[in-house]
């Protein structure tokens, strides 16, 4: 069973989902941006388990092998798609704006991975230099 505050939680981060849905739903390509992007983490994290378990392949670590070996090209296809459908600085920065918030308000979902990775995500999307290459300027 989940500990209580995990449960909670993820309640929360899915009653935040179905808000978006109805509020504005472009915002929900920020939540797929965060989700997605945690993937890639995941991809990290297996490779840190195989090492220090000896595991081969994906046995032990299949959770952590979203996509298999195909993980970059699906992220890159998400990321092209994302900034075909999202043309305007405005509509941008509402999904930017959402994966803030999404990355803000689950700190019990997504803190652990930061954590690990030493990575300040709260950072990165508050940095125009970290993200500008995420959305083209001009077509």
């Amino acid at each position: 069973p989940l500990d209580n505050a995990v449960a909670v939680a993820v309640d929360a981060f899915l009653g935040s989902i179905a808000r978006a849905c109805d509020d504005a739903p472009l915002r929900l390509l920020g939540y797929l941006y965060v989700l997605e992007g945690s993937l890639l983490g995941g991809m990290i994290l297996r490779r840190h388990l195989a090492e220090a378990y000896g595991l081969e392949g994906e046995a032990g670590i299949a959770y952590y092998c979203g996509y298999g070996n195909r993980l970059m090209q699906h992220w890159t296809a998400f990321r092209d798609r994302m900034n075909d459908a999202v043309v305007d600085p405005g509509g941008q920065q509402v999904v930017l704006d959402a994966a803030r918030k999404v990355q803000a308000a689950n700190p019990d979902i997504l803190g652990p991975c930061a954590e690990f990775f030493g990575v300040d995500v709260d950072a990165r999307l508050n940095e125009p230099n970290a993200w500008k290459d995420l959305v083209y300027s001009e077509y």
